[in-house]
Parts: structure tokens; sequence; C-alpha cells
């Protein structure tokens, strides 16, 4: 049932651009003769029609993985931006925020501005 109304809607949309390149056809000044519309309707009604995926909203959305209440339970609170709720002093964080850039430079070589230039 679904997808018959998708279709449809889809039949819809390319009656409405063949309404509107019939309008163009017809029409004698420019304003009259543009066919935008139809360049952006008849594209989507296509792809209702012939597709397999459904397309159309009905209803409530799908529940995310992070919407669920026990995904807090596996991402960890961040110290770094709540060091008073974590029970940790700002110079404790600011540490761990120098050590994790540390690591990184010696990971991912650190780029042009961390390289030493050799004596020549």
């Amino acid at each position: 049932m679904k997808m018959r109304k998708q279709r449809l809607m889809g039949v819809g949309l390319l009656a409405i651009s063949w309404l509107v390149l019939l309008l163009a056809c017809t029409g004698e000044s420019p304003e009259d003769q543009d066919a935008t519309a139809a360049l952006l309707v008849l594209p989507l009604g296509l792809y209702m029609v012939y597709s397999d995926d459904y397309l159309l909203y009905d209803g409530e959305p799908v529940a995310r993985a992070r919407d669920r209440p026990e995904a807090a339970l596996l991402s960890p609170p961040y110290p770094q931006l709540f060091p008073r709720e974590a029970g940790r002093s700002v110079r404790d964080c600011e540490g761990d925020l120098l050590r994790h850039r540390q690591r990184d430079r010696l990971r991912y070589g650190g780029g042009s501005r961390h390289r030493r230039r050799e004596a020549g």
C-alpha cells in the first residue's frame, strides 16, 4: 500500500511537469517559456515511480542508537568538558589534553609546523 501511494505521487509529479512543459511551449514571452519547475519535478517523479526504496515519511522516526537509554552506558562521560562533575580539577584535564596532543604528534607526524629543521 505504501509503495502504491509513492508511485501515485510520482505519477502526479510527472503530470505536473508535463503541464508545466505544455504551458512553457505555449508562452509568448521568455518568462512564460520558463520550464525550471519541470527540471526540478520531473526527475523526482521518475525516481518515485521507478525506485524500490520507500521515500515518504509516514509517522514516527525510527529510534537511533543514541536515543536509547542504554546507549548512555556505552559512551563514557567527557571529563575534559565538565571537570567539576567528574570530580577532577581543570588542571588535570589540561594535562590530559597536552598528553593527547603529544600522542597525536608522535602518531601522525605532527605536520610541517612541528618538524624541526635539520642543520645543513
